[in-house]
């Protein structure tokens, strides 16, 4: 069995168990997300202990889980808080690759993203000034104006 079919039934498996845990235990919890989330665990963990593992196939399920706790942030916070969509993406985007290469620390980047969070506050503190009001509804409604299907990942 190649890993990825491995991984592809890992993922179906673990979605089922978290599917039932759900239902029968009244728990709050994402069994995509979940199932996702064990196995690329399991296979960094293996990496880890020196077991050979396509590192592409792990970047792709950390990749995945990027996006989902994304999803899950914009689905809870309130909506002016979506100027910082951005800079929450490229950090999470960031702590994964951190995960995926702990010797690559590059420090430029960290820089750049305090650099742009700082930004971003300070156009959120100013979206109530006519100055800084269109530029927060443009960064809040970045992703609005695409057709319904194409809108949160439907379709690219």
């Amino acid at each position: 069995m190649t890993l990825t079919l491995t991984v592809l039934l890992s993922v179906t498996s673990l979605f089922a168990v978290f599917l039932a845990a759900k239902s029968l235990l009244k728990i709050k919890i994402c069994p995509l997300c979940a199932g996702v989330f064990i196995t690329w665990t399991a296979l960094l963990v293996m990496s880890w202990l020196g077991y050979a593992v396509d590192r592409t196939i792990v970047a792709v399920l950390v990749g995945e889980s990027v996006v989902g706790l994304y999803h899950l942030a914009e689905k809870k916070f309130k909506e002016e808080w979506g100027v910082f969509r951005l800079p929450f993406l490229l950090s999470l985007t960031l702590a994964a690759i951190f995960l995926l290469d702990a010797e690559r620390r590059p420090l430029s980047a960290i820089v750049f993203l305090a650099i742009l969070w700082l930004l971003l506050a300070l156009v959120h503190a100013w979206r109530n000034y006519p100055a800084g009001r269109g530029l927060v509804k443009k960064l809040i409604a970045c992703c609005r104006d695409l057709p319904a299907d194409r809108q949160a990942g439907n379709g690219g």
